[in-house]
């Protein structure tokens, strides 16, 4: 629970914790077929509180994607869409607009 609900209250971080369910290693490993980033405008929201993945990696992520992505910056942790709704509503507003 720490890696991904750090900064939600315990109660929260618990139930989505329970929700949690495992997936493929084959996610990290297969081959992309297609990059829908790389003909779509896209968007990164970096959490620079993330416990689960570091704002090293997640710039080199960014970077590794050959392409323009827009970044926006977040005081969230791994879960932004529970502990900062609101940035991601503003991200994804500022990529319709």
């Amino acid at each position: 629970m720490e890696l991904f609900y750090h900064d939600i209250p315990q109660t929260d971080a618990e139930e989505w914790a329970s929700k949690l369910k495992a997936f493929s290693l084959a996610a990290f490993h297969g081959s992309l077929t297609y990059a829908g980033y790389k003909a779509i405008p896209s968007a990164y929201l970096i959490c620079d509180n993330d416990k689960a993945i570091s704002l090293e990696r997640q710039l080199a992520m960014v970077k590794g994607c050959g392409v323009e992505i827009k970044v926006k910056h977040s005081a969230s942790g791994h879960s932004p869409m529970l502990s900062k709704p609101h940035d991601v509503i503003d991200l994804i507003k500022s990529m319709v607009e």
